[in-house]
């Protein structure tokens, strides 16, 4: 059944209450509310939204201008995939440590610079959460990658084209890798391979 249009005018929160869905469990910062909004007409609406850790995600390059794109097995979509470097920004740390870390722990690469070049909404429908864009730039190699993640370096056309065709294959089935394609458009573009 189809929702009626809400009212034009301004929606007062009215109550927002946490749902303790896994107690006691690790739920790995995510956490669930239901919300009560007012509507103008007087009416109610309820809303579920979720809470998450902020996400980084990097598109970084050696210092040939190559990208490095890893391949990990993914739960949520149960394969593995071509993807940039990303993870969760842990509670208390800053959204560039974050990254710096999440490059150096997933790839074994280094840094030599890094910038915030986009904020982009998760799932601006349900959730706060941002996917926060990084570009690293002149990365040099400093030690081995996690295990279970086999890091590939790319040029930029051929690491586009791959992607692409992984998103194209298959339109039927769910493809992960959007928060890698949320990145890598905004860093081709800002270096001029878009």
């Amino acid at each position: 059944m189809e929702r009626p249009p809400v009212p034009k005018g301004e929606m007062k929160l009215l109550s927002r209450k946490e749902i303790d869905f896994a107690p006691g469990e690790n739920t790995f910062g995510l956490r669930v509310f239901k919300e009560v909004y007012g509507l103008p007409d007087g009416k109610t609406r309820t809303y579920w939204k979720y809470q998450k850790p902020d996400v980084v995600m990097i598109a970084a390059f050696t210092t040939d201008g190559k990208i490095i794109a890893e391949e990990e097995f993914q739960p949520g979509v149960g394969v593995s995939y071509l993807k940039l470097a990303g993870g969760n920004v842990d509670e208390g740390e800053e959204d560039d440590n974050a990254a710096i870390r999440e490059l150096r722990e997933e790839t074994g690469y280094q840094a030599g610079s890094i910038e915030l070049i986009s904020t982009i909404a998760h799932d601006s429908g349900r959730s706060d959460a941002k996917v926060l864009c990084y570009l690293a730039t002149d990365c040099k190699k400093v030690g081995e990658p996690e295990k279970g993640i086999t890091i590939t370096l790319l040029d930029p056309k051929e690491f586009w084209n791959r992607f692409m065709i992984y998103l194209l294959n298959d339109r039927g089935k769910t493809h992960g890798g959007s928060n890698s394609l949320k990145c890598i458009a905004p860093a081709m573009h800002k270096l001029g391979h878009l």
